[in-house]
């Protein structure tokens, strides 16, 4: 089964601009969205000398005033890092005299340090910031919950490298966050449900593995999101998209999740909507979901293919954008990965089959044609499918003329399956009629096969994994089945 998954590029939030998942960014350039300008009240900081004798104003002074001076440019972040500061404006955040301003001050700019440079966050979670922010999430004070939220979900990167950050895990933060939710649901600032939403997201993303008892209040959190009656606008989808991307996060590649996911009354219902959007930000991430779902067991597959999926799915085919073309088709050959009956219900469903075949036509999209390429060797490898109506003449032109039609072009990187998918398709045209037998042969002369396969070889041999192995397996098919038209000419022969 392929487990391939859109490749990402890394992107943290300043806690003055929007926040979006870090690599899903929600602007077309592939910029954060958001002015990186911040204008710091350097006076501020002053009340630090007051608190701690340690700090040094003047070095303090410098570093803030070239932050001011160019806009937040990385460097001058570097700069303050340097000056030794960060673990005394940590410990000052636990004085309980730490006036709320300047709290929400030092909390602002460690925030902005760990989102300018990744390397910084080691420094903060070593320092014991983890446990601090968990004891700030008491405040009552919407920005100075915002500010902290930004910094939990600016040091997500990093939450794999340090022991201290299985904090984020514990009953202790999770009790705190939803408190933190709860009151969202009574007071409804969306911008700190965005930044809430975002911040879970992004430790969703970055933890190796979920615990069971982070899922189990994470889950319900974004599917709370998900169902907010008032995040239909622009806004609003930048939540959606947050928690859409969460869920995904703990399905991926986690049989407990997609478990804890289906036991949430409703959230395939609530999930699947979202394939007709027009929005990307929100569209991709459910349908990425849904593919988790069906990637599962066959059990959980059929539970979700009983709300109707393949219905919504099958548009999705026809997208203008190629990377929802390729999630889909990567979810039908998780389906036809299942059982002999989750088969024939994407075969029965008018349309699907017909538009994969045609997508291998499409020669610069290598990776789409990769992905049709597992939906038929999927489908072939299937030991009961011989025994349907599934695989017939039609079927296995189509897949032929199909794969060979992109053989042609330079394939390095789905050479393999579309080999596969082309032997597998040979293999099962011995179970035609002598007739159906007569056509194939026919069309693998007429597409120049063996040619075709002979070039490829020369071409990679070396370079693509089992490529020798694939292209004697389909030149011997290609043998045997002659020699099954031989066979079933005689024995009809001897019947007349």
């Amino acid at each position: 089964m392929n487990s391939d998954s859109p490749t990402s590029d890394d992107v943290k939030t300043m806690s003055t601009s929007t926040p979006t998942p870090r690599g899903k960014t929600l602007s077309s350039d592939g910029k954060k969205n958001g002015s990186m300008k911040k204008n710091y009240n350097l006076g501020l900081f002053w009340k630090i000398a007051k608190l701690n004798k340690g700090l040094n104003k003047e070095t303090i002074e410098k570093a803030l005033d070239d932050i001011e001076k160019k806009n937040c440019n990385k460097e001058c972040f570097d700069k303050v890092v340097e000056s030794g500061v960060v673990p005394q404006f940590i410990a000052i955040l636990e004085k309980k005299e730490c006036p709320l301003e300047l709290t929400i001050g030092i909390c602002s700019l460690l925030s902005d340090i760990m989102w300018a440079n990744s390397k910084h966050d080691k420094l903060m979670i070593d320092n014991g910031i983890i446990l601090v922010l968990m004891k700030l999430m008491t405040s009552q004070n919407t920005t100075l919950l915002n500010t902290i939220l930004h910094c939990l979900g600016n040091m997500a990167d990093n939450l794999n490298h340090d022991e201290e950050s299985i904090l984020l895990t514990t009953d202790g933060f999770l009790s705190k966050f939803v408190g933190i939710f709860h009151k969202t649901k009574k007071m409804i600032p969306l911008i700190l449900l965005k930044t809430a939403s975002w911040s879970l997201m992004e430790i969703c993303r970055n933890l190796p593995k979920s615990p069971l008892v982070f899922m189990n209040v994470a889950i319900p959190f974004f599917l709370g999101v998900i169902r907010h009656p008032k995040l239909k606008e622009e806004e609003g989808y930048y939540c959606l998209s947050n928690a859409l991307w969460g869920i995904n996060y703990i399905t991926e590649n986690q049989q407990l999740g997609i478990d804890i996911a289906l036991h949430e009354k409703g959230i395939v219902q609530s999930i699947i909507p979202f394939l007709n959007s027009k929005v990307s930000i929100v569209q991709l991430p459910a349908l990425r979901i849904l593919s988790n779902l069906v990637g599962g067991t066959d059990k959980q597959c059929s539970k979700v293919l009983k709300l109707g999926l393949l219905d919504f799915v099958k548009p999705l085919l026809s997208d203008k954008n190629p990377i929802i073309q390729k999630e889909t088709v990567w979810m039908i050959s998780n389906i036809v990965a299942g059982t002999i009956s989750q088969v024939k219900q994407v075969f029965s469903t008018t349309g699907i089959i017909p538009i994969i075949l045609k997508l291998f036509k499409l020669k610069t999209n290598h990776s789409l044609r990769r992905e049709c390429s597992f939906v038929v060797s999927n489908t072939l490898s299937n030991p009961l499918v011989s025994k349907t109506s599934v695989v017939n003449l039609e079927f296995i032109l189509s897949c032929i003329k199909g794969i060979c039609y992109g053989l042609d072009s330079d394939i390095q990187t789905s050479a393999s399956p579309m080999l596969e998918a082309l032997m597998l398709t040979i293999t099962h045209a011995r179970s035609l009629s002598m007739d159906g037998v007569k056509i194939v042969l026919y069309w693998i002369r007429t597409t120049n096969v063996l040619s075709l396969v002979q070039s490829l070889l020369e071409k990679y041999r070396k370079k693509v994994d089992r490529i020798d192995e694939l292209c004697k397996k389909i030149t011997i098919n290609c043998s045997v089945l002659k020699s099954c038209l031989v066979t079933m000419k005689l024995k009809k022969k001897m019947m007349n």
